[in-house]
């Protein structure tokens, strides 16, 4: 299920609970956030939002109707996915380093958690256009898992404006399943 829920920046502590209509069963997580003012930064990346080419076989109860004109099916919150899958992810870069139109190099790797080479990369550039204030960039990639073996890896994004004096990185762990994630 996602639910937006906006808030202004600062330090929150989220709790759900559920209870089950048939069954009387009972449940609740807290979550402690802080939402940033990535307003206040030079150069900063949102959190990651990924979805894989699986996620139609799971039943998303009230879709986010922003989210779906950037991603192609519904966020999911597995980690766990088959090398048939593709994964879409997709973050805001936040940028106020300069008042003129400049480039970002954008760059998207795996690696294997337990070290090693890089499994896949993918680089690409996007211009901020001049501006006053912060520009915010949208940015989409796919990363096919075709060539993964089955283990952990890790995801990177990397933005890094022209010249390197600013970077955001942000990270998401998943791993590559031998067998499908919905009959596991």
């Amino acid at each position: 299920m996602l639910s937006r829920i906006e808030v202004p920046p600062a330090r929150y502590q989220l709790r759900v609970g559920v209870h089950e209509s048939n069954g009387g069963s009972i449940g609740s997580v807290a979550l402690d956030i802080d939402v940033p003012d990535f307003s206040k930064a030079p150069f900063a990346m949102s959190g990651l939002v990924i979805t894989s080419s699986a996620a139609p076989k799971l039943v998303t109860v009230k879709p986010d109707a922003v989210l779906k004109d950037v991603l192609p099916l519904p966020p999911i919150a597995t980690r766990a996915f088959t090398a048939v899958d593709t994964l879409s992810v997709f973050a805001e870069i936040y940028d106020r380093t300069m008042p003129v139109a400049h480039e970002v190099d954008l760059t998207v790797t795996v690696r294997p958690t337990a070290g090693g080479p890089q499994v896949h990369q993918m680089t690409e550039r996007r211009r901020v256009e001049a501006g006053g204030g912060t520009r915010t960039i949208g940015y989409k990639t796919d990363v096919p898992l075709k060539h993964l073996a089955a283990g952990a890896y890790v995801l990177t994004v990397e933005a890094r404006s022209k010249g390197g004096e600013y970077q955001a990185v942000r990270q998401i762990p998943f791993t590559v399943l031998a067998v499908s994630p919905l009959t596991h």
